[in-house]
């Protein structure tokens, strides 16, 4: 089988537009498990001691720089969806 096609903008993918939009959609491996798929790609600059840092702390639990970030940015707005 081949892949499935993502998501375009106009099938309710991420915008860019500043507002908190899920980003991810879901694909399933031969082993039946779902993996997220990302929808864009964003670079994000950190002065040399917070990334130090966030390498640390990623390494620490296990996951990888990216993984960590979208983690600690999804506990974020979390966060202000209970205050």
């Amino acid at each position: 089988m081949g892949r499935k096609k993502s998501k375009s903008k106009s099938e309710g993918a991420a915008k860019s537009n500043g507002a908190p939009h899920a980003t991810t959609a879901t694909a399933t491996r031969s082993s039946g498990h779902a993996t997220p798929r990302f929808t864009e790609m964003v670079p994000v600059r950190f002065e040399p001691a917070m990334l130090d840092e966030v390498r640390r702390r990623a390494d620490a639990d296990g996951r990888s720089v990216s993984a960590w970030i979208r983690r600690a940015v999804e506990a974020e707005l979390r966060r202000d969806f209970i205050a």
